[in-house]
């Protein structure tokens, strides 16, 4: 398994979670989201009074020689 795969399968298994405890986050002053960008690729970020405090994101580069 490439340390790619690894990276996504855990932020997969983190963007479950939050999903899964979304409805406890209610109840705290900020909140979970968990997005795609134009690549497809996975991030999940938490937002307290319209900032963002966290950001966990996945991501991938790729060089041709």
């Amino acid at each position: 398994m490439t340390i790619i795969n690894h990276v996504h399968q855990t932020l997969s298994l983190l963007v479950a979670i939050a999903l899964l405890s979304s409805a406890s986050a209610a109840a705290v002053a900020g909140s979970w989201k968990p997005e795609f960008d134009s690549r497809e690729l996975p991030s999940l970020s938490y937002t307290e009074d319209g900032k963002i405090v966290f950001l966990l994101g996945c991501g991938r580069a790729y060089c041709a020689t």
